[in-house]
């Protein structure tokens, strides 16, 4: 059993984010370069908890070559990433990359 530490949601299998679709749970890599970019994402594939592929998008901080730098935040709604990706970049005052598209 994994509990999703934002939402607090129960679910089976380790998923990369949480069961919740209103939910993103927040993935931690290795602080390394200075980031240069927000990227976003995405859509990636995963499964809900009934065993359908359902797209995932992340947005997550990158240094000159691309490599991530810092959290991790995976949605399962384009534009709720969007938006999040738009504000983070606005905010850390950082370059928007968009490689997403809608599902």
């Amino acid at each position: 059993m994994n509990q999703c530490p934002q939402c607090k949601t129960v679910w089976q299998d380790w998923r990369k984010f949480c069961e919740n679709d209103g939910c993103r749970l927040v993935n931690q890599v290795e602080q390394g370069d200075k980031p240069v970019a927000v990227l976003f994402d995405g859509p990636h594939s995963d499964r809900s908890h009934d065993g359908d592929e359902v797209p995932a998008w992340t947005v997550g901080l990158v240094d000159d070559n691309g490599e991530d730098v810092g959290e991790i935040t995976w949605f399962r709604s384009y534009e709720s990433a969007e938006r999040f990706a738009r504000k983070t970049a606005t905010e850390r005052k950082l370059e928007y990359a968009c490689e997403a598209m809608n599902a």
